[in-house]
């Protein structure tokens, strides 16, 4: 082989090296916006559960104006990878935590005066620079 040949292998080589490493990294990027989003949703389904807990009167299985006693259905999660957790009760709020290998994220659902609901959301990880980051949004 000339030297001009082996030039273009190892220039032709280099060229697919990059694009794969760069398709890698996109699927990664795609993979993790996948993942923040489904937790999202799933974590706003919970926290609509919890409203509706919150409203409904004892004895129709609410929480008669508070959070205390609200539980995920269970296998919430179970084909997912992700874990999802309710805890930190109050009266007038609740923490909806779900786990995933990429980072955390953390919704708190609260109220002032049991007609106005907030949630707060706290991302972390490979999550850290999603657009909700630490934002507090009327519910």
């Amino acid at each position: 082989m000339g030297n001009q040949q082996i030039i273009l292998l190892v220039l032709g080589t280099i060229v697919v090296a990059i694009a794969v490493t760069i398709g890698i990294m996109q699927f990664r990027e795609y993979y993790t916006d996948s993942v923040a989003d489904e937790i999202a949703t799933v974590l706003l389904e919970q926290a609509q559960e919890a409203k509706i807990y919150f409203l409904k009167p004892r004895t129709l299985g609410g929480g008669n104006k508070s959070f205390v006693g609200f539980t995920l259905p269970r296998g919430i999660g179970k084909n997912t990878g992700v874990q999802y957790t309710s805890g930190g009760w109050r009266s007038y709020s609740i923490m909806l935590t779900a786990t995933a290998r990429e980072g955390e994220c953390t919704a708190m659902l609260q109220t002032r005066d049991s007609t106005n609901f907030t949630i707060a959301w706290q991302w972390s990880g490979e999550f850290n620079g999603r657009n909700m980051t630490t934002v507090s949004t009327p519910f």
